[in-house]
């Protein structure tokens, strides 16, 4: 009884999951859109979920639930970025600094 190692194939972990998230109706929205959000931030690539989003919620669903994910996951990993950069005193150059460089 239990988890057994290679008891489960990827498919069979894959359909049991869009199953779930099928379940759960209206949450499983903010369920795929949370999970899309967080693989965005670690760069993570996104196209099985939202793949297994248009299965699940259809085109118009799964297409807005992708775009919403990783909107929030863009703007997050912005948000820390500017946040650390802030902190470890990083500056953007200014274009007059750079300018005369690339016109060479």
């Amino acid at each position: 009884c239990g988890w057994q190692p290679g008891a489960m194939g990827f498919k069979d972990v894959a359909l049991s999951v869009m199953e779930y998230v099928q379940g759960t109706g209206p949450f499983g929205y903010v369920l795929t859109i949370l999970f899309l959000t967080v693989i965005s931030i670690f760069s993570l690539p996104t196209t099985p979920t939202e793949i297994a989003a248009g299965f699940i919620f259809g085109h118009v669903g799964g297409a807005a639930v992708g775009g919403v994910g990783k909107t929030l996951g863009s703007t997050v990993s912005f948000w820390i970025a500017q946040t650390l950069g802030k902190k470890r005193g990083w500056k953007v150059p200014l274009p007059e600094k750079y300018e005369a460089e690339l016109q060479k």
